[in-house]
């Protein structure tokens, strides 16, 4: 009986013990695994690492340490800097999660990813509350979700020429961060990224910016905007107008700046009901989703198209076969938009048509679909609940976004070779690599 009620006491201080850590939800059991490459990531750290000046080890059984995994360091509240090797080339999310007396952070050059793109998981440096200023290494190329989320005596970062990603609230409430320079490489910014960021005045924006996120900049009160015809612009001293933000509540007229880059999601969302014909001018890149409108001219310069019209029940396509377009007066069948019902069965997709537009085959009635060549961007969700076979997919698509179980096959023109240069394939080749076929 003592027996048993030792075990039963012995249960209850483990669940207790486990309740206490869940937080942090990590695998105690070993400090280092093994990674595919021979390699070693620091998963926890011993005793010796939990407190004061912390330098992660280079070696673990003469191999080196290249990660910091998840969660590693989790509210070590006694640590108060941390150095980081040069043999180290990512750090997982979580890994400083919450250590609060965390002040200084010394970066060799090495580390080329911090964090992940999921919004599900803890920041690496999030809630580092005693942490001010940050110089991050030139080896960087990605910084993810939360990275720097509630540091709030954070006043400094420096950002390396060479990032190229900088992911949703990443620096969110760092409400004494003043001024960001954006690197020059820097091509996405995720939603949010400097939400909350109250003393930001200025920032600048690399000409090569290619995605601005949703509310960016949402709670930036004090952030200066450049104007131009009713409109409120981000940009750089060179060209100040590369992010279209928002609308005047004034707005009698819209003119788009001709030098504009990017329309970020709901820009145009105070539009009064008297405007509802869109011109994008020539050398926009990228068409976040927007309120409704009647029509659009897209330039031939999108890359990245997500303004989902065909909701609009009245809206003025181009139709070509069985299918809805908009393009502009020199290729009126730029983008692929929908079929023209939900009965259609068979399409043929316009030998001008370079992009398939978002959500384009959803719940679609087709069972097979050919992609010309000369497509070279497939948007979000093209091809979402759709249960259908892609054929002849073509070398020319340099961009394509996710599929889903519903799909059948992707019969892909090229080889392996040219299928592993596709933004997004690699994505696909994860999750759904035995669709894939292969005519070379």
């Amino acid at each position: 009986m003592k027996r048993i009620a030792a075990v039963i006491l012995s249960s209850i201080l483990v669940s207790f013990c486990l309740l206490a850590l869940s937080s942090c939800d990590v695998d105690w059991a070993k400090h280092y695994t093994v990674l595919d490459d021979g390699t070693y990531c620091l998963r926890f750290p011993d005793d010796s690492m939990k407190s004061g000046d912390v330098v992660i080890p280079s070696v673990y059984k003469d191999k080196p340490v290249t990660k910091i995994g998840y969660q590693a360091f989790c509210q070590c509240e006694n640590i108060t800097s941390i150095t980081v090797p040069a043999c180290i080339k990512e750090i997982e999310s979580g890994a400083f999660y919450r250590c609060g007396n965390l002040a200084e952070v010394i970066f060799e050059n090495g580390v080329e990813i911090i964090g992940s793109d999921s919004d599900s998981v803890k920041g690496v440096f999030e809630g580092c509350t005693s942490l001010k200023s940050v110089k991050l290494p030139e080896s960087l190329r990605f910084i993810g979700c939360y990275t720097f989320k509630d540091c709030a005596e954070l006043c400094e970062i420096e950002l390396p020429d060479g990032l190229e990603r900088i992911c949703g609230q990443t620096f969110s409430s760092c409400k004494k961060l003043t001024t960001v320079t954006i690197p020059k490489t820097v091509t996405y910014i995720g939603s949010k990224a400097f939400e909350g960021c109250e003393l930001i005045k200025d920032v600048y924006l690399p000409d090569g910016l290619k995605e601005l996120g949703k509310e960016a900049f949402a709670g930036c009160e004090n952030l200066n905007y450049n104007e131009y015809k009713d409109a409120f612009y981000i940009g750089n001293r060179n060209n100040p107008y590369i992010a279209m933000i928002r609308l005047s509540e004034d707005i009698e007229e819209l003119s788009i700046n001709e030098n504009t880059k990017i329309i970020c999601e709901n820009a145009l969302s105070s539009l009064p009901e008297s405007i509802r014909d869109i011109y994008y001018p020539e050398g926009v890149v990228t068409i976040e989703d927007q309120d409704y409108c009647q029509s659009i001219s897209v330039p031939n310069s999108v890359e990245i198209f997500r303004h989902e019209v065909y909701y609009y029940y009245d809206f003025q396509y181009n139709e070509y076969d069985n299918g809805l377009y908009v393009g502009n007066e020199t290729n009126p069948y730029l983008i692929f938009i929908k079929c023209k019902d939900a009965s259609v069965t068979e399409v043929k997709i316009n030998e001008n048509t370079v992009h398939i537009g978002p959500k384009a085959f959803i719940n679609c009635s087709i069972k097979q679909i050919d992609i010309p060549e000369g497509v070279v961007y497939i948007q979000y969700e093209a091809f979402s609940h759709a249960d259908i076979e892609i054929y002849n997919l073509p070398i020319s698509i340099k961009t394509i976004a996710p599929v889903n179980e519903y799909t059948k096959k992707i019969n892909y023109a090229g080889t392996k070779e040219d299928w592993a240069k596709v933004d997004g394939s690699d994505y696909i080749n994860k999750k759904w690599g035995e669709l894939i076929e292969f005519n070379k």
